[in-house]
């Protein structure tokens, strides 16, 4: 058993808190994210967690973030506009933080980088890994799944989650596809994204992603993929990807 209090979410990972810090299971992975968090925090990003190294029990040490993590989908005011376009502005300066070590940070990661490498994406950014207080979107956390790749790949699944682009007769979607449509061209606006012409193609591939992900845990055995699997996560995914395909003129049009 770690010592610490058990924090709630952690699909894929066990999180502890300890007085002022935060403790998480480690991976290979773990010292490429603290190199990015650590370059983060230096180049002024302070609504990410600061490193601060390993414990005795073996688990990353994380400074804690104040606040509740979002759900899925976001609940009452988090579903504001204001929340829409803070987490479009904190994704793009993510990013934009990262332009000039990407290209030399291609490996050490999770997942392995994918082309054209652009930035460091965060791999993950969703409601359920962003911090809120007061229904105020303060911080970002959860970077296991960071690597190198493309602006839009990490985009596609912030407009997936955030929007979100999902039907809103089941339990992950809220609004109307004209709510959704409008949420997405906001978003996208408020990123700064001035070449949309693939972003509706990423967003598919992403969802995809996503299914492919869950059916690899199966082959590979892995307990917290298959546990996914179970608990719907797959038809979810499923079902969202032929929802975003039923409106594909709608979304494409609010994209142009």
């Amino acid at each position: 058993m770690y010592s610490g209090e058990t924090l709630p979410g952690g699909n894929m990972s066990d999180v502890w808190r300890v007085g002022d810090t935060v403790r998480r299971e480690a991976g290979p992975w773990t010292p490429q994210v603290h190199r990015l968090l650590a370059h983060l925090r230096f180049r002024g990003i302070t609504f990410v967690p600061e490193p601060l190294g390993m414990d005795e029990e073996g688990r990353e040490v994380l400074t804690y973030l104040p606040g509740v993590a979002g759900g899925s989908p976001l609940a009452g005011s988090q579903r504001s506009d204001a929340v829409l376009v803070r987490a479009a502005t904190m994704l793009r300066a993510l990013h934009d933080a990262t332009v000039d070590v990407a290209p030399r940070w291609r490996s050490g990661w999770r997942l392995p980088a994918r082309d054209p490498v652009e930035v460091i994406c965060h791999g993950d950014f969703a409601p359920y890994n962003c911090v809120f207080v007061d229904d105020e979107l303060t911080g970002v956390i959860d970077f296991d799944y960071a690597h190198a790749g493309p602006r839009e790949w990490d985009l596609a699944y912030a407009l997936y989650r955030f929007v979100p682009l999902a039907d809103p007769a089941e339990t992950e979607g809220f609004g109307t596809p004209a709510d959704q449509a409008r949420r997405l061209r906001l978003f996208c606006d408020v990123y700064g994204l001035t070449d949309r012409s693939r972003i509706y193609t990423y967003i598919l591939a992403r969802i995809q992603w996503m299914i492919d992900f869950l059916f690899e845990g199966v082959t590979v055995r892995d307990p917290r993929r298959i546990a996914n699997i179970e608990a719907g996560h797959l038809a979810v995914y499923r079902h969202d990807r032929w929802y975003v395909k039923q409106h594909r003129e709608q979304f494409e049009t609010a994209l142009r």
